[in-house]
């Protein structure tokens, strides 16, 4: 999800301790898990198929001052297509490096990977699968609210190869453009307990195909709820 959760986290830790504190200072890890709902929209030509998706989201954070370290991956529990006949599945990776420019503001930059994939439900064999990976780069911005916790927004844009593969075209290089915007809450529950809430958009577009005609737009809406354990 393009850093939101550790640009958050990052924020949280700035917000709340003094950057030359000996907290602030030490090293903290900090595993994450959230269960995510997403509605998926896929659109190529006339073809525009959508599901809901249930999916868990298992993360750890590094943190020391304010520099942090993250990698995430979030893959689907389960599946509810709005089209008829069709399944559907999304997994996706990240790894990002991000920077404390403030005590209310990060940037980070990134590596990410993301695969959906569309069956027929009656034969798997036929099937879509269109792959991305490639770099990011995004800045995100905190407000604390004092004993309560803190709100924060994120922005991010990537720049990915593309793979897209079916039973009529193997392999179909191609390039893609994309968003992330996110906005979220994280308050405590405990002293090293932590609870997180956030709504995030994901855009795609996939275009320039070696063997393909059609572009690909890619909707991704999530809401996360989660919770986070600090070392």
């Amino acid at each position: 999800m393009l850093n939101s959760k550790a640009c958050c986290i990052s924020l949280y830790l700035l917000a709340t301790c003094h950057p030359l504190s000996a907290q602030a200072e030490d090293w903290q890890w900090i595993p994450e898990l959230s269960v995510n709902h997403r509605n998926l929209s896929y659109s190529a030509g006339l073809t525009n198929v959508s599901a809901q998706l249930t999916s868990a989201d298992f993360g750890m954070t590094l943190t020391h001052g304010r520099l942090y370290l993250d990698t995430s991956f979030e893959t689907d529990i389960s599946s509810s297509s709005e089209t008829a006949g069709l399944a559907f599945g999304r997994k996706d990776a990240t790894f990002s490096l991000g920077y404390g420019l403030s005590d209310s503001i990060s940037a980070f930059a990134g590596y990410k990977y993301g695969n959906t994939r569309i069956e027929l439900s009656s034969d798997p064999s036929v099937a879509i699968r269109l792959t991305g990976k490639g770099p990011f780069i995004g800045a995100g911005a905190g407000w604390q609210i004092p004993q309560r916790g803190l709100l924060f927004f994120s922005a991010a844009y990537a720049r990915l190869d593309t793979r897209y593969q079916d039973n009529s075209v193997d392999d179909s290089s191609g390039k893609a453009s994309g968003t992330s915007l996110s906005l979220g809450w994280r308050g405590r529950l405990t002293e090293r307990w932590n609870y997180e809430l956030m709504l995030i958009r994901h855009d795609y577009y996939h275009e320039n195909f070696s063997s393909l005609s059609l572009s690909i737009n890619e909707n991704i809406v999530s809401f996360n709820a989660g919770f986070s354990y600090m070392f």
